[in-house]
C-alpha cells in the first residue's frame, strides 16, 4: 500500500489523498474526507466531502475580514462588533474603528446614528456633546446654544 497505488488503503480518506497521505497528498474538492485536513481547501463539509471556500465554513479565507463574515461574505455575512474588520461595509454596525474592529456607534464615529440630531451631536449624545449653531435639531437640548429654531437649526439668536 502507498499512497500513490490507485487504491483507497491504509485509512486514507479517499484514493491516494487524506488520512496519512496528508498533508503531502490532500484530498481536492468534491473528495471523500474525515476532517478537514484531509482537504486541500482546508474545509470537510458535514457530508464528509472536501468543499471550496464559503462563508460557512469557520475558517478565515477568501479575503474575509475575520471568520465568515465581511469582504466577499458582505452583504450576506457582516461582522459584529468586536470581530476584525477592513471597511465600514464588513460591519454590520457600518463602524470599523482605527485598530480594524468593528465597534458599535457612538457620539465620536463620524456618522449619524443611534437618534443623534445631527452627526455626533444631540440627542443621546446632549448634554455632553450639544450641536453648534447651523446643524440640526430636534429639540433646544440638542444645541449648545439652547435655541433650536422652526427649520430644526441650533441659533444663536434669541430674541429680536
Amino acid at each position: 500500500p502507498s499512497c500513490s497505488d490507485g487504491i483507497l488503503n491504509q485509512g486514507e480518506a479517499d484514493v491516494d489523498c487524506g488520512g496519512p497521505c496528508a498533508p503531502g497528498k490532500t484530498c481536492e474538492i468534491g473528495q471523500h474526507c474525515n476532517v478537514s485536513t484531509d482537504c486541500t481547501s482546508g474545509t470537510c463539509n458535514s457530508s464528509n466531502q472536501c468543499d471550496g471556500p464559503s462563508c460557512t465554513d469557520g475558517i478565515l479565507n477568501q479575503g474575509e475580514a475575520d471568520v465568515d463574515c465581511g469582504g466577499p461574505c458582505t452583504p450576506i455575512r457582516t461582522c459584529e462588533i468586536g470581530q476584525h474588520c477592513n471597511v465600514s461595509t464588513d460591519c454590520t454596525s457600518g463602524i470599523c474603528n482605527s485598530t480594524n474592529q468593528c465597534d458599535g456607534p457612538s457620539c465620536s464615529d463620524g456618522i449619524l446614528n443611534q437618534g443623534e440630531a445631527d452627526i455626533d451631536c444631540g440627542g443621546p449624545c446632549a448634554p455632553g456633546k450639544t450641536c453648534e449653531i447651523g446643524q440640526h435639531c430636534n429639540v433646544s437640548t440638542d444645541c449648545t446654544g439652547g435655541i433650536c429654531n422652526s427649520t430644526n437649526q441650533c441659533d444663536g439668536m434669541c430674541c429680536l
